[in-house]
């Protein structure tokens, strides 16, 4: 029998609000360990889902190479 969304959802909800800073939604993905979070507006209903595609964002590292800005955070995490 195929699994339902209600058997595969975290519960409580984890939930971020529209003006919580991207690196807090990666940090509470991390720490919930969940690829995505809905995200609800200030009158309450859901607005988007922020999944871990998201937050790849490109940049530089120190040899040239481009590197996803989240990578950073997860060293940061393990020191």
């Amino acid at each position: 029998m195929e699994r339902t969304a209600a058997e595969v959802m975290t519960s409580p909800v984890i939930y971020v609000m529209t003006e919580t800073p991207v690196r807090e939604i990666a940090r509470t993905l991390l720490r919930h360990r969940i690829s995505a979070v809905p995200v609800i507006g200030d009158s309450g209903p859901v607005v988007r889902i922020v999944s871990e595609g998201d937050l790849v964002g490109r940049r530089a590292s120190q040899d040239g190479q481009h590197r996803c800005w989240w990578l950073d955070m997860f060293e940061k995490v393990r020191r």
